[in-house]
């Protein structure tokens, strides 16, 4: 089977035929092209005073490819995939946002925006990095985490990812057990680490809005200090952004056994509220989203920065969860789900969600986030 020249996945069927032209579709990111080469301008590309009349996708890959560091290009798609079939032209490729986005993913695109056009389908402006290397940002959100913070913080340090740099942020939000001496001492001149101090506890959601606005990388991750996930579960999750094949990806606990998530020793009535609760809101999120998903709530979410430019963030506390997905998938950004390792904590080893307070939140993140906000 082919490969989707944008997004690199294996998923391309038979579209329609037009004009005796077999043309493709991608089902993971929409693009449409033609099974053959044809004489037909797509679209335009402009850089460095230059104009490019496009004629098939794979001028787009190596115009891209060629493009310095730093260096600013405006691309225009002159069809859309709900009218093509009304084109009377001939047409070799139609682009979706989705396809842009993984393109120019893969050669190193920051600052994209994506505007719709009248008469045209759309018109997309980005910049080249001025780095070889795309960096990722881990914000690691921290309250009272003495016992676990430090051999979070340090295996993550320590992990080398090809093709790409790293920043780690934590955001430490005046503990009250010594953790933020701990974390000052240890870390306090690293320059690979920034540690910002709010002045009080106001949540994860909190900490980690706080940290999306003082990163620079190009892909963001969130990392608890609270040692219950596996960081080498980080190489199978990166590679699917640093690819271009996504745009958000989530690592699922719930491969295999739904009841792999949680089993509290001693508290196995507790254990199996909690599992079930996360099956009432895993059904609700798909239910407003109208996905499939399987650990919509998992620590593990990593995405390209560049999509988050197109929400704004509000929650507080665990909500964020909620609203992360929610918003993310309504702008089109459906996560890939990549099974990952999970150890629960119980709540006498220091788990925060509250079981009465935060459930109430979710189902509000739900309502406003899934119905009220378009």
């Amino acid at each position: 089977m082919n490969k989707c020249p944008a997004c690199l996945c294996n998923k391309i069927n038979y579209a329609f035929k037009k004009f005796d032209n077999r043309y493709l579709q991608c089902s993971n990111c929409g693009l449409v092209y033609s099974a053959t080469k044809i004489d037909s301008e797509s679209c335009t590309i402009k850089y460095s005073d230059n104009n490019f009349n496009i004629s098939c996708i794979e001028d787009i890959v190596l115009h891209l490819n060629s493009i310095k560091a730093g260096e600013a290009i405006e691309l225009i798609q002159f069809f859309d995939v709900e009218n093509i079939l009304d084109v009377e032209n001939k047409f070799s490729f139609v682009l979706t946002k989705k396809a842009v986005y993984f393109i120019l993913n893969r050669y190193n695109f920051n600052n994209v925006e994506i505007t719709s056009l009248s008469g045209i389908s759309l018109k997309v402006d980005a910049q080249k990095n001025t780095s070889d290397m795309p960096m990722i940002s881990f914000i690691v959100p921290v309250y009272n985490e003495i016992n676990t913070c430090l051999k979070t913080i340090h295996n993550l340090k320590s992990m080398k990812f090809f093709g790409a740099d790293k920043e780690i942020i934590i955001v430490e939000s005046n503990s009250t057990d010594g953790t933020r001496d701990l974390l000052i001492q240890e870390f306090s001149g690293d320059r690979a680490i920034k540690i910002i101090l709010q002045p009080y506890p106001k949540g994860k959601g909190s900490a980690v809005r706080e940290g999306i606005l003082k990163c620079n990388g190009d892909y963001i991750a969130i990392q608890d200090a609270d040692d219950e996930y596996d960081l080498d579960d980080y190489y199978n999750l990166i590679p699917y952004l640093l690819s271009g094949e996504e745009t958000f990806v989530m690592g699922s606990r719930h491969s295999g056994s739904w009841w792999k998530m949680r089993k509290f020793q001693g508290q196995p009535i507790r254990a199996f509220i909690l599992n079930l609760g996360q099956l009432f809101f895993t059904f609700l999120i798909n239910a407003v989203g109208r996905t499939k998903l399987r650990d919509p709530f998992t620590m593990f979410k990593l995405f390209r920065k560049d999509i988050l430019k197109k929400i704004v963030l509000v929650s507080d506390r665990f909500d964020l969860d909620h609203e992360i997905v929610i918003k993310l998938v309504k702008s089109g950004n459906v996560p890939r789900e990549v099974p990952v390792n999970y150890n629960s904590r119980s709540f006498s080893e220091g788990k925060k969600i509250k079981p009465i307070s935060d459930p109430l939140t979710w189902l509000k993140a739900i309502f406003v986030f899934g119905f009220l906000e378009k």
